[in-house]
């Protein structure tokens, strides 16, 4: 049993997780879904942000509706 779950341990996850671990009543755990990228350069080169290609499995396919 969990006080918290924490659902997505990237940037913002992993922030939260590190605050909560520092309380000694609390227990939590997190998680992420995604395979590590580091080695994939549409993910790490800071200059092609904005030009990726929408709707791929770098962004699970997510989808909007106009």
């Amino acid at each position: 049993m969990y006080n918290y779950i924490i659902i997505g341990g990237a940037t913002c996850g992993s922030i939260v997780a590190n605050h909560l671990s520092e309380l000694s009543d609390v227990s939590m755990v997190a998680t992420e879904a995604h395979t590590l990228v580091l080695n994939n350069s549409k993910v790490t080169d800071i200059n092609i942000l904005g030009t990726l290609p929408v709707e791929t499995l770098l962004d699970w396919y997510y989808k909007t509706v106009d």
